[in-house]
């Protein structure tokens, strides 16, 4: 059985009563924004099944959120044996303190959004544009300038002029991934060389070993 984390909340939806997987549901829409949670609209989950509340979840946060979100709903609704055991079985998501996402000094806090202008077609955007996955199949979109047409590649909206900038971010399990900035006219279209001197500044990992591009 496949214990990915959308898999895992199937699971735990599953053990849920009916009455208390619909208490579940009622508490996405209300869900506090401050706490950087997009409230699943009502219309959406109304008739949805385990399997879809959990798509809805990874697609709209990303793994680590989507599990945090449903311990704190479950402390809700009275069901705190089963957060419990949530937060134990999938510690590694549970890992990061809130202190992580405190800034200080000349550091600037960034948001950042997604460009889905400049997304490989292969990968899926949170309805947020906050996070973002690898696909089964590229999707049919038009191969404008803007878009990556070859390595798995999506941009920020905004761009830095200058300063200091620092993101948190959570990469879930993937075993390859590359983080960073980019030069603006960089080559999007073809094979990519990931180099500080080709206009990337990234931490990556590969092979699984980080690096840095020089």
């Amino acid at each position: 059985m496949s214990h990915t984390p959308r898999c895992k909340l199937v699971d735990y939806f599953e053990e849920l009563s009916e009455e208390e997987f619909e208490k579940f549901k009622m508490h996405l829409e209300d869900y506090p924004v401050e706490k950087g949670y997009k409230p699943i609209r009502r219309s959406k989950t109304e008739k949805a099944a385990h399997i879809e509340i959990a798509r809805y979840m990874i697609e709209t946060y990303d793994d680590a959120k989507a599990l945090k979100m449903t311990v704190s709903i479950l402390d809700r609704i009275n069901k705190k044996d089963l957060a419990a055991r949530i937060q134990n079985e999938m510690q590694e998501y549970f890992l990061q303190s809130p202190e992580s996402d405190e800034f200080s000094g000349s550091q600037n806090k960034v948001e950042v959004m997604l460009d889905p202008k400049t997304a490989y077609p292969t990968l899926i955007l949170s309805e947020d544009l906050k996070s973002v996955y690898m696909g089964e199949r590229a999707q049919d979109f038009p191969d404008s300038l803007e878009r990556f047409n070859f390595f798995p590649c999506v941009l920020g909206t905004e761009g830095i002029n200058s300063g200091t900038s620092e993101w948190v971010v959570e990469v879930g399990r993937a075993k390859q991934w590359a983080i960073g900035a980019v030069r603006e006219s960089i080559e999007r279209k073809g094979y990519l060389n990931i180099m500080a001197t080709e206009g990337f500044w990234v931490l990556q990992l590969m092979n699984g070993e980080y690096e840095e591009s020089l």
